[in-house]
């Protein structure tokens, strides 16, 4: 055998050996110092822990506009956004288990809050029978959702589960000429991310 074949499996051993003793460190401080709920439990956009603390009983997110979600698929807009989806994201007990948008009278001047959106889906600091902030206002600050859809919970994430013939004749969303576009973006995210 070559002198010189003994003496490279020798500093391949002791590289491969480095590697692993590296690896056991890694892993023994993430253990130590990490935090595994980041991985187990899914977030508000607060940054609190749904299933966790003050949020015990509210284990599943509820994503205010899953349709942003789905325009955030270029690396750019995840990277900016910080791998998270640019929406309000609330912890919640149930997730929604039927179809409902704002409707058109919740845009009148006399509207109050309460009438229209449902207090456990909307953002926790909002008091809706105490609010002085009009329908309008609590949308452009993304205090509750102006819709959502039957949802079910999946790894704590209320996402849309439904079938077609299952939606309102009515459900078509600002931006979308037509309900069978609607649900044809709210599919096309839930099948791959990017919409329709």
């Amino acid at each position: 055998m070559d002198h010189r074949m003994r003496c490279a499996d020798i500093i391949c051993c002791i590289i491969f050996v480095a590697a692993i003793v590296t690896y056991i460190l890694i892993r023994s401080l993430a253990w130590l110092l990490g935090d595994s709920r980041h991985v187990v439990l899914p977030q508000n956009s607060t940054g609190m822990f749904c299933g966790a603390g003050v949020n015990v009983d509210k284990p599943n997110v509820l994503y205010f506009d899953l349709l942003k979600c789905a325009r955030a698929t270029t690396e750019m807009d995840a990277i900016l956004e910080g791998l998270q989806c640019p929406t309000t994201q609330v912890c919640v007990k149930k997730c929604p288990s039927e179809f409902w948008k704002l409707p058109p009278e919740a845009y009148a001047p006399n509207a109050l809050p309460k009438d229209f959106f449902q207090q456990q889906y909307c953002d926790p600091r909002l008091d809706l029978a105490q609010t002085t902030l009009s329908v309008q206002d609590i949308l452009n600050q993304e205090l509750c959702p102006y819709f959502y859809t039957p949802s079910k919970p999946e790894l704590g994430r209320c996402l849309p589960s439904f079938d077609w013939q299952d939606v309102p004749p009515d459900f078509s969303l600002p931006g979308f000429a037509s309900v069978n576009e609607t649900v044809e973006h709210i599919k096309g995210y839930m099948d791959g991310g990017s919409g329709a």
